[in-house]
């Protein structure tokens, strides 16, 4: 009860002005780490708090497990940053810690084998509740009155699944047949360039032709400035062809590559690169002068692999937290999404685990516009429509805009489900072989609320888990504005802020520091 009153004494700030800034491309590299009141841009205030309450202290070391993909763990920079089991002796074959998992130097892949194999898509949930029920009941409609709720829920998995098919069915044709038309029009362009190289001023030069279909011309250009390419749409059917076969095939079965798992954290042509960019948001090395900065060079990753094409595997969750627990995790982030889950009670057992031994877990709300409180999404700390743990924090994304359209258009959200909202949208991060680039989503919005607990606990050791979420959740800028609320068609009414998350706020490192300081005094 202490820390609360505590708490109370430092009333986060409320933003009512909507400032505006046009941001540059350098801008946006590093827009989310600045101040809403000294930078007019809606960040966390992290360069603030570097600058003004941790200038030379030095904090502890926090292990953060990375629940996610492969990752690129010689990234030049994340190298330095990627946690070692010093109590295992590496290339052995010999499981030294007595952990349960040989020579796991750097972290787990629950998704491989012991041949060096693994597995790159999974089905989708809602195959495995089909086959779950399926199973069970069978696909016969004389279901008794008890499992009536259970038919449905079949029912409506079913059709979902084929909805959710079709529609890929749909966009490939579609795609293809974008495909066919410029290869048609870029074979007699072409003729007519005469050798003269294929670009978008070439295209216009073309246009004073009279004889030329300068529609067709047009088309091309559009195709130009969108950045289509050939490569890139045999790409596109490629991959869809490849989930088409194994994620939304009903005979596909990824579980008989799988054997408990191996050491193989990395693997950079992999289809699905994703851990690599969450982390660095989180961790990149902050004083080497290259493409990003993390939160704190104290911060150690633990790459946990089980994150792949598809959705992830619910004991996989399970044993993945368990594992990073078991491990010294302090930490653990869960940048993935899915709206059904099979084995619920691994996962919430495996919270509960967490929630013992004082371990923070954070997550993105998702990225489909969805409001979770009606539509529930996972992982979730709901159980029957309550709130059942204190050591989870679900984050909603927002945009380097001060005004309606902060909230990122593509992030769910909540009144109940959704904690607090964090910079989802134009996040530059590391990308596999030492690149970098721009990325979306919630993904990145729960990382930087990690990133913010770990620095917490680095300066602030004595901290719980508990008193991590509280902090973050109590201390941040509450925004008195009016939003666009994702998913609403052009033109609909707009919400006030404070109803699409329980905080109404943003995460503001600078503030939490601060409430930290406090509750050490």
């Amino acid at each position: 009860m202490q820390f609360g009153v505590i708490i109370f004494l430092i009333l986060p700030s409320t933003i009512f002005a909507q400032k505006t800034k046009e941001l540059t491309e350098e801008d946006l590299k590093t827009w989310w780490q600045k101040d809403v009141q000294e930078d007019t841009i809606p960040g966390i205030s992290l360069d603030k708090a570097y600058r003004e309450l941790l200038n030379n202290k030095i904090g502890q070391e926090v292990i953060v497990a990375v629940l996610d993909t492969k990752i690129d763990i010689d990234h030049e920079d994340l190298k330095d940053q990627i946690w070692v089991n010093s109590d295992e002796i590496p290339n052995n074959n010999i499981d030294d810690d007595k952990n349960g998992y040989i020579d796991d130097i750097n972290g787990w892949n629950f998704l491989g084998n012991a041949k060096g194999g693994e597995v790159s898509h999974q089905s989708v949930e809602l195959l495995r509740v089909i086959h779950k029920y399926e199973s069970t009941y069978g696909v016969s409609k004389e279901i008794s009155v008890p499992t009536k709720e259970v038919e449905v829920e079949y029912e409506k998995a079913l059709e979902e699944f084929e909805s959710q098919r079709l529609e890929m069915l749909d966009a490939v044709d579609y795609v293809d047949s974008i495909a066919n038309i410029y290869n048609n029009y870029k074979i007699d362009i072409v003729a007519l360039l005469d050798g003269k190289t294929y670009n978008e001023m070439a295209l216009d030069s073309l246009l004073t032709i009279a004889t030329v279909d300068k529609d067709n011309i047009n088309w091309m250009k559009s195709m130009i400035d969108w950045g289509i390419e050939e490569d890139g749409v045999k790409s596109y059917i490629d991959h869809t062809n490849k989930e088409l076969n194994t994620t939304y095939n009903k005979d596909f079965n990824e579980r008989k590559y799988v054997d408990g798992g191996n050491n193989k954290v990395k693997e950079n042509s992999m289809p699905f690169q994703h851990s690599t960019p969450v982390s660095g948001v989180l961790a990149a090395t902050r004083t080497n002068d290259l493409g990003v900065q993390g939160f704190s060079d104290a911060i150690r990753i633990m790459p946990v692999v089980m994150v792949a094409h598809g959705d992830e595997h619910d004991e996989d969750v399970a044993k993945a937290i368990r594992y990073a627990v078991d491990n010294g995790a302090q930490i653990i982030n869960m940048s993935w999404v899915k709206y059904y889950s099979t084995q619920t009670e691994l996962v919430r057992a495996a919270f509960e685990y967490a929630a013992k031994k004082n371990v923070l877990l954070v997550t993105g709300s998702g990225n489909d516009s969805k409001d979770i409180d009606v539509e529930l999404s996972f992982p979730t700390d709901f159980y029957l429509g309550e709130e059942i743990m204190d050591n989870f924090i679900n984050t909603g994304g927002t945009t380097s805009q001060l005004d309606s359209t902060i909230v990122a258009e593509f992030s769910n959200y909540g009144k109940k489900q959704v904690d607090i909202f964090a910079p989802a949208k134009d996040i530059f991060s590391s990308a596999p072989d030492n690149e970098y680039n721009s990325r979306r989503g919630t993904s990145f919005a729960s990382p930087i609320v990690a990133g913010t607990a770990a620095l917490l606990l680095s300066y602030f050791p004595q901290l719980t888990a508990i008193q991590l979420k509280e902090i973050i959740l109590k201390s941040g800028t509450k925004l008195d504005i009016l939003v666009n609320r994702p998913g609403d068609e052009d033109g609909a009414a707009l919400v006030p802020f404070s109803e699409l998350s329980k905080t109404g706020s943003i995460l503001n490192v600078y503030a939490a520091i601060q409430m930290a300081m406090e509750l050490k005094k």
